[in-house]
């Protein structure tokens, strides 16, 4: 299951061409599948003294794309100290003819730099004038921080809103509650009230009557008696 994970990966990587490394002792420790999938090969010198050994360097060797009579299996066994035999792609991708190198060796040095030598191979570099300035690009990360900060923002917003419709329905409501009531209150005690209103001016008309027609009758004796 890993091998198919990282042959899987190798094919992608490969497919966006980049180019995949491999670091080994051994070819062999690298699976067939995985292994194909590689163009650039360096191989130093192999020791086989067991016959299992010597199996190793035959299938070493096969991985290469060799001329005809050529003896890679020998040639393996007897590299020197920097020698190796490569194998590299062409510009049409196409896996070359393998070769006997003398690699180069590094010319880096072990040590703390000199700031006027370091400035000097920089400013002799041919990338110089492409990277001296430095330029600050919002990255991927920043990008997706900003649109998870306007959702957020919009989100707030929602229901903000929300919440203020809601508001403005319970009021709306609650009016509406108080409206109705006012409505039908009026009517169940007017009919109470009326009732009460005639009688008490009935009664109050009445005794005006009375107490005039008293006093009239009495105007009327008293001059009748004279």
């Amino acid at each position: 299951m890993l091998e198919e994970k990282i042959e899987l990966i190798v094919r992608l990587i490969r497919s966006k061409g980049v180019g995949v490394y491999f670091v080994t002792q051994n070819p062999t420790d690298l699976p067939n599948d995985i292994l194909s999938q590689l163009g650039n090969k360096v191989q130093h010198a192999l020791r086989a003294f067991t016959p299992k050994e010597q199996k190793t360097v035959k299938a070493v060797a096969e991985t290469f794309r060799q001329q005809e009579g050529e003896e890679l299996e020998k040639k393996l066994t007897e590299l020197k100290v920097g020698e190796a035999l490569v194998s590299f792609l062409d510009p049409e991708g196409i896996p070359g003819y393998v070769q006997q190198v003398m690699i180069y060796p590094p010319e880096s040095k072990m040590g703390i730099l000199d700031p006027l030598v370091k400035e000097e191979k920089i400013n002799r570099s041919l990338l110089y004038y492409k990277y001296s300035e430095a330029i600050d690009r919002e990255s991927s990360y920043e990008q997706l921080q900003r649109l998870s900060e306007i959702k957020a923002i919009e989100l707030e917003e929602n229901e903000e809103l929300a919440a203020r419709d809601r508001e403005k329905a319970e009021q709306l409501k609650q009016l509406e509650k108080e409206r109705q009531k006012e409505q039908t209150q009026p009517k169940r005690s007017s009919s109470p009230r009326d009732s009460t209103m005639d009688r008490f001016t009935k009664n109050l008309m009445s005794q005006v009557g009375r107490e005039v027609g008293r006093v009239i009758s009495r105007g009327i004796l008293g001059i009748l008696k004279k």
